[in-house]
């Protein structure tokens, strides 16, 4: 038997004793001053798996409660840290990295603002904990760290072991029982790092949010949401080279607009269902002796290869991007992962790259030494024994290929369909890399997660209803009327909301005030079956 099933074994599995507030935990709260004593005496703690490296007590302000601050190191260079609310509900959320990791997330500010916006997350009961990836070089594109194979392989997949048993027992240490329910939350590499955490730690978990990522790999043709299917699409587009003006960007937007927007029955700059929007783009090509916004004949071509999957050998390697501004894609992620072959070198030059020779070695790389992405069969493992597990993807995403996550969650359900009944895919329309963009692009999936695993309420139901909102710009007047539940703390002061439909339904506007998520239903596409 694994550790993670011994740990996991030895914790309370008693739904009742938890409430949703997280204002109880299942033995007596202790005052603030206890609490602070405690964080105190933590100072003289000997981790068996790492060097405490300083503890720190923040008082309660106002409504906000008071914490203990934890710093530790794992050798050689795995900063972490943990947030100890002293009203804590039992619960533990290990929040993922983003990049080329390198530093150490904010823990109150999750890598995207879907999820959890507005909510100070240590005062809903959770032990937050972080860590930096396994380096302290902070560089990309490049990947110098890579130059030391126990940092390379840190950074894909073992800082999440050495982060869990130091936040582990820091709790076990300041509340004297284990956390009865762990999550985990990340987008980015955070979602990429949420893959790995399913597949290879799965039994530690009973919720794992992933957005933007990659979702590992099949037995059958997945198309292309590997890691190694990744780093081929964005070596072939770093191959094409940026082609595109701001002002042709912006023109192939506007027709994307034109044509599509109005699909969900709204004209409001937001494509709501880009699968169905048909473009041909041909309209916008370059009259004889013209000039400026409109397209030549390297702008088409390239616009056909970045939406089209990539196919190698007769197979999808590489999945294709969305309805994206193209003058936004970038050889950034290109390099950055070539680096990492180099083992922390100059690396190959995307433009040197022979695709179809070198995908094997990437797979051999990135999944066969490294395992940076968890493979399907193993997630289904850990949704079969009842894992919950949350994947969102923006439709604008420039960086990952939208296409990732609906290619490995169709995979899922196609393989494992039964599995997959706890596997929700989330498509937030015209938002860019795990936040921005024209659309609604925060909301709370860590509280519908929570409500998931503690209550056995699903997402989307009217119990535990899915919204996504658009926070206004710094010092704008927030919209009147748009007041939310106490839940969602910053839906008081959107300019939007929007619900959050599970894939492959999307939101259609039906009737009432176009800014409330109320005015909106969640439908299957035209030609879906039900």
């Amino acid at each position: 038997m694994s550790l993670f099933k011994i740990i996991k074994l030895g914790m309370a599995v008693s739904l009742g004793a938890i409430a949703w507030s997280g204002a109880q935990s299942s033995v007596d709260a202790p005052t603030s001053d206890q609490f602070r004593q405690r964080c105190e005496t933590l100072s003289s703690l000997k981790l068996r798996h790492g060097t405490l490296t300083s503890t720190r007590y923040v008082p309660a302000k106002g409504e906000a409660g008071g914490y203990c601050d934890v710093a530790a190191t794992v050798a050689p260079s795995t900063d972490i840290v943990v947030r100890l609310p002293d009203r804590w509900a039992g619960r533990y959320l290990h929040l993922g990295g983003g990049g080329m990791d390198g530093f150490l997330p904010k823990l109150d500010v999750p890598s995207s603002p879907m999820v959890s916006s507005g909510r100070n997350l240590a005062d809903s009961g959770y032990a937050v904990i972080a860590s930096n990836g396994g380096h302290r070089r902070e560089d990309f594109p490049d990947a110098s760290f890579a130059g030391d194979r126990g940092l390379l392989l840190s950074y894909a997949n073992g800082k999440i072991y050495d982060t869990d048993m130091v936040g582990s027992e820091v709790v076990k240490a300041i509340y004297g029982e284990d956390p009865r329910y762990r999550y985990f939350a990340g987008c980015s590499n955070g979602g990429r790092n949420a893959s790995t955490v399913a597949a290879d730690y799965g039994d530690f978990y009973d919720g794992i949010i992933g957005g933007d990522g990659i979702w590992g790999e099949a037995a059958d043709d997945v198309g292309g949401a590997d890691l190694a299917g990744a780093v081929t699409k964005w070596v072939q587009t770093a191959q094409i080279g940026k082609v595109f003006s701001a002002a042709q960007g912006a023109a192939v937007v506007q027709e994307q607009l034109r044509l599509c927007d109005p699909s969900d029955g709204l004209k409001d700059g937001i494509i709501a269902d880009p699968e169905s929007c048909r473009i041909d783009m041909r309209r916008l090509q370059c009259k004889p002796g013209e000039a400026g916004a409109c397209l030549g004949d390297a702008q088409i071509e390239a616009l056909k290869l970045y939406r089209t999957d990539l196919v190698l050998n007769g197979k999808i390697t590489g999945a294709r991007f969305g309805l994206v501004d193209p003058s936004f894609l970038n050889d950034g992620l290109a390099r950055s992962h070539l680096s990492m072959i180099s083992q922390g070198g100059a690396g190959s030059r995307p433009g040197d790259v022979d695709l179809a020779r070198e995908y094997p070695n990437f797979k051999r790389f990135f999944e066969g030494m490294l395992h940076m992405s968890g493979s399907l069969p193993k997630i289904a493992h850990y949704l079969d024994r009842g894992g919950k597990l949350m994947i969102f993807h923006g439709w604008d995403d420039a960086e990952v290929p939208p296409y990732t996550s609906v290619n490995a969650f169709k995979a899922l359900n196609r393989s494992y369909r039964k599995a997959a009944g706890n596997a929700r895919l989330y498509m937030v329309p015209s938002m860019a890399h795990c936040r921005g963009g024209d659309g609604a692009d925060a909301s709370d999936l860590i509280g519908a997660m929570t409500l998931w695993v503690e209550k056995g309420i699903a997402p989307g139901t009217a119990a535990n209803p899915l919204v996504a909102w658009k926070r206004p710009p710094a010092g704008a007047t927030p919209r009147p009327g748009m007041v939310g539940d106490p839940l969602f703390q910053s839906r008081r002061t959107a300019v939007l909301e929007r619900p959050l439909c599970e894939y492959p339904r999307t939101p259609r506007y039906i009737k009432g005030d176009h800014n409330q998520a109320a005015s909106f239903s969640c439908v299957m596409p035209k030609g879906t079956a039900t």
